[in-house]
């Protein structure tokens, strides 16, 4: 049920009441209540959605993936140099120059790049 569905529900139920059948306002009110309870949860999911979504394509910063771009496609595959968000909630990924959609990544592997600075290593994941 939307909003818009709820508000017509009580438009409806105002127009039809009577004298001795009147319309519990109390009961109307627990109802809004409810029903920006429920638009409240709504949103909170999408932005944990969304937040799922940055933070998974960010993980993937330096490693080697595998994805297709699309259905017949050739599989791409290269380190991810870097990260975008979209307003719609999803995340871009750029491998080898082109930027693909995060969603499209069928396989991921650390990259491990070891370089020697006087007599330590160090490596990154």
């Amino acid at each position: 049920m939307t909003q818009s569905d709820f508000y017509k529900i009580i438009v409806a139920q105002l127009e039809n009441q009577t004298v001795d059948n009147t319309t519990d306002t109390n009961a109307m009110v627990q109802d809004m209540m409810s029903i920006a309870n429920y638009e409240a949860v709504g949103g909170m999911s999408s932005d944990t959605t969304k937040l799922t979504n940055y933070s998974t394509a960010t993980s993937l910063l330096g490693k080697t993936v595998s994805l297709t771009p699309s259905s017949g496609a050739s599989a791409v595959t290269g380190s991810v140099s870097s990260v975008t968000y979209n307003s719609d909630g999803t995340a871009s990924v750029t491998v080898g120059g082109s930027t693909y959609d995060s969603s499209k990544v069928t396989n991921v592997s650390n990259t491990t790049n070891t370089t020697s600075t006087t007599g330590s290593s160090t490596s990154s994941n």
